[in-house]
């Protein structure tokens, strides 16, 4: 069912500070003007703070200028976007297009593959006749790429106040490939449950101790598929480390308290809780 949400208390925005409409052979949005309300069309799947991170349909997503949402300006799916700045760079737009997905050709396959996102590497990788990986590479049948003309998606961000809005226009007529890589807001949730124990192994983080008289966390499973993969709960911790300055390797037994203390603080400056 749809569901919509009034974006109360925000202003008319004002001419001069209104993006600009697409060119005149891709009209499907104009300018926005502050008074849209955030609508979650059909067949939508939205993060656990309500963003369509796969968006589809009319839907149209209002992030108002105080507030914090993380995954704001992306998309679950493989895409290709484009980026431009207009009237004296207050404004960002980006137009993202949907790649589609790649499917087998045995219909009663349901494998569903992500396709590459560099130039020209899809017809590269069909060039090769790539049998499918599906039914754990038991599958015969071949692949075959499902484009995706029939979505427009244009995200608006005015760089001085902060408010955003994304749009979407048309239907995703084939079925949403496996994400090859977390969220955002998904990699912060991950970054949150290791600070309740950042010496947890891959073993630990996927059982979790949500009962735990002290240091209680969830399983990271729930928060993402991927992490229900161990190559990823090795590879993303790691990340988290190095990102935030942590050898792995060589921080020794302090690397707990000092990833806790890291963590809380980019938690107390983003305004997540």
């Amino acid at each position: 069912m749809s569901d919509r949400e009034s974006r109360a208390g925000q202003e008319e925005l004002p001419a001069a500070e209104k993006s600009p409409p697409d060119n005149a052979n891709n009209r499907k949005f104009w300018p926005p003007d502050g008074t849209e309300e955030t609508f979650i069309d059909h067949d939508c799947i939205v993060d656990s703070r309500g963003y369509p991170l796969y968006p589809n349909n009319e839907t149209m997503f209002v992030k108002p200028h105080d507030k914090v949402t993380t995954n704001f300006g992306d998309v679950g799916f493989p895409k290709t976007t484009g980026v431009e700045y207009c009237a004296k760079r207050t404004w960002k737009i980006t137009r993202i297009y949907c790649l589609g997905a790649l499917i087998c050709h045995n219909r009663g396959c349901q494998w569903v593959g992500s396709p590459p996102t560099a130039r020209n590497a899809i017809e590269e990788y069909l060039a090769k006749k790539p049998k499918c990986p599906g039914a754990a590479g038991k599958c015969l049948g071949e692949v075959y790429h499902q484009p995706c003309d029939t979505t427009t998606i244009r995200v608006d961000e005015n760089l001085k106040t902060k408010w955003g809005i994304l749009r979407h226009d048309g239907l995703h007529e084939h079925p949403w490939p496996k994400a090859k890589k977390p969220d955002k807001l998904s990699k912060m949730k991950l970054k949150e449950e290791i600070a309740k124990n950042p010496t947890a192994g891959v073993f630990k983080l996927k059982l979790g101790k949500p009962t735990a008289p002290q240091n209680a966390f969830e399983s990271v499973t729930t928060i993402h598929e991927l992490f229900a993969n161990s190559y990823h709960l090795r590879y993303h911790p790691r990340l988290i480390l190095t990102e935030l300055g942590i050898n792995p390797d060589k921080a020794g037994g302090g690397v707990g308290d000092k990833f806790v203390h890291v963590i809380m603080r980019i938690f107390t400056c983003s305004g997540l809780e």
